[in-house]
């Protein structure tokens, strides 16, 4: 916007836009009537800003310095895919160079974390068309975490507390790497493919330590199992294809070794012949299931969301794109299978549910959602204390959303178990003589 805003009122620079002079402007140069941040600076969020946060979502921020754990520590080449909690512990998975490592903590408020005993490393697992990523999400019920193993033909590592691992015996001839991993009632299953010739491991005693077999896979022509997830009753194992014009697919079974029937004709959702369905969650209400609709190689440009009741019926969602008329916001949600890091969708089970994102103007965005997937806002995660890099990981942990940063191991935000209310509010990334809007 020129500076001929400022003879036009307040009214003429919506809640939420930006108002840019080419050389700053002193605060008695800006319209009347309202109230603007220079861009780089946040605010403290309080009721009275309500209002403005409904109109303009992408303003609200949360996190803070008081909510960052350890800034400084772990500066290095990590990406953590995820963080857990089982025992007494936090797990924080991870690649580094292409491997996967767990450590531990035994708290977010003083971090120190630990190399736990009896886990090596292992091979980045293939999750992603055409790329070599990481397990999405590792199995975890609260007594167990199950961390699939880099190596073909050969069990999981199993921990009670997140501090030493054993690999799980069993059967497991013929498994390839494994690419999605369940926890469903008290039994457990790790799988890579549907196809009807890649066995799929399973569990059923409720200490996945023992009693692991395989067996063939159902052929649902689903080359490779983004992730899988369930509401107690129906497993949903959502995927596609990898670089080959295989459409995206879903799946459901009802228990962890039965067969799994295709839902894909007749879910709601058409597929194009390169879509492909990335993840999947199940919020307490509703499963949420992340479609990659625009895809060049491994490259994604554009995504749908769809809600179901049960696993077998879908209902598209607006999303990231019903933003793109918000002030300083444009662009659908940018996700890039290739380059990411951690489960695109995160929920707490109890209706929230967040989603990578990006937007112009805005740094460290993400999607929000509190009503199960149905309607999305977009925001940011804090940066602060974490230095200028983006949030590579929304966890949902002993009771508390968690955020992560790349290049910080230690590095982690406790925003608590709700993200209804923001912190703070305006823009994190700074432009020169570049104004908000916050009422």
């Amino acid at each position: 916007m020129s500076n001929l805003m400022q003879f036009l009122g307040s009214s003429a620079v919506p809640v939420g836009a930006f108002l840019s002079y080419a050389n700053g402007a002193p605060s008695n140069q800006l319209p009347p009537g309202a109230e603007y941040l220079r861009t780089g600076v946040a605010k403290v969020y309080d009721v009275s800003y309500a209002d403005s946060m409904t109109q303009a979502p992408h303003l609200r921020i949360f996190g803070n310095d008081a909510k960052t754990q350890n800034p400084a520590y772990g500066a290095g080449s990590y990406y953590i895919d995820g963080i857990y909690y089982v025992g007494t512990n936090y797990v924080a998975y991870q690649v580094q160079s292409g491997a996967v490592i767990n450590q531990y903590s035994a708290s977010l408020a003083t971090l120190n974390w630990s190399t736990p005993t009896g886990i090596g490393n292992s091979t980045a697992q293939s999750t992603a068309p055409g790329a070599s990523n990481i397990v999405t999400r590792l199995a975890n019920n609260g007594t167990y975490l199950v961390v699939p193993h880099g190596t073909a033909a050969t069990g999981p590592w199993v921990s009670s507390n997140g501090s030493s691992y054993a690999i799980g015996t069993g059967t497991f001839t013929g498994m390839t790497t494994v690419s999605s991993a369940l926890c469903f009632n008290n039994t457990w299953l790790h799988l890579s493919a549907l196809d009807g010739g890649t066995p799929i491991g399973y569990c059923l005693n409720a200490n996945p330590a023992t009693g692991w077999a395989v067996q063939a896979s159902s052929n649902i022509g689903m080359p490779y199992v983004f992730a899988s997830a369930h509401n107690g009753a129906t497993i949903v194992h959502v995927g596609g294809g990898g670089s080959s014009a295989t459409a995206g697919k879903i799946g459901t079974a009802t228990s962890v070794n039965g067969a799994v029937t295709d839902r894909t004709a007749t879910c709601g959702i058409t597929f194009n012949s390169l879509d492909v369905v990335v993840d999947a969650v199940y919020t307490g209400t509703l499963y949420v299931v992340l479609i990659a609709r625009v895809r060049t190689g491994s490259v994604v440009t554009g995504f749908e969301v769809a809600t179901s009741p049960d696993g077998l019926n879908y209902t598209l969602r607006p999303s990231a794109n019903s933003h793109d008329a918000q002030p300083g916001v444009s662009g659908a949600m940018a996700y890039t299978p290739i380059s990411r890091q951690g489960a695109p969708l995160c929920t707490n089970g109890a209706g929230q549910v967040t989603c990578f994102a990006t937007a112009s103007n805005v740094d460290h965005a993400r999607l929000i959602s509190v009503d199960n997937g149905i309607t999305w806002t977009p925001a940011q995660i804090y940066q602060g204390k974490a230095g200028v890099y983006n949030p590579a990981t929304m966890s949902f942990a002993n009771g508390k959303w968690i955020s992560n940063h790349n290049f910080q191991l230690g590095c982690c935000i406790d925003h608590g178990a709700s993200l209804a209310t923001p912190d703070l509010m305006g823009v994190q990334k700074a432009t020169a003589g570049q104004y908000v809007r916050v009422k």
